[in-house]
């Protein structure tokens, strides 16, 4: 749980206090609502070190792939063809649309 955890530590960092637990609280597509609680704890602290370690060297190289969880890109507007590099989404059609009118 990359959020809660590097908002525990932004707050601890702008606090001067230690965090101690971090919650994130989120809407379900069933229309009800979750709350996770996570400690934070050395365990975490590690994990969210080495999630930022790898996404610093991917930003670095230049290459930040998509990971999409099973079936989230059907929802997309901005659905990225990997072997075209072409848009599919609508929302990019609209946009390409009005900056040629625009020209």
């Amino acid at each position: 749980m990359l959020q809660p955890t590097l908002y525990a530590l932004a707050a601890e960092a702008s606090l001067d206090r230690p965090a101690r637990m971090a919650r994130l609280a989120y809407a379900t597509e069933s229309q009800s609502h979750r709350s996770l609680t996570i400690s934070i704890d050395d365990e975490a602290r590690e994990l969210l070190r080495k999630a930022l370690e790898t996404i610093d060297g991917a930003l670095q190289q230049g290459f930040l792939p998509a990971y999409p969880k099973k079936g989230a890109c059907r929802f997309c507007d901005y659905k990225w063809s990997a072997a075209t590099g072409k848009s599919t989404g609508r929302r990019s059609r609209k946009l390409r649309r009005s900056q040629s009118s625009s020209r």
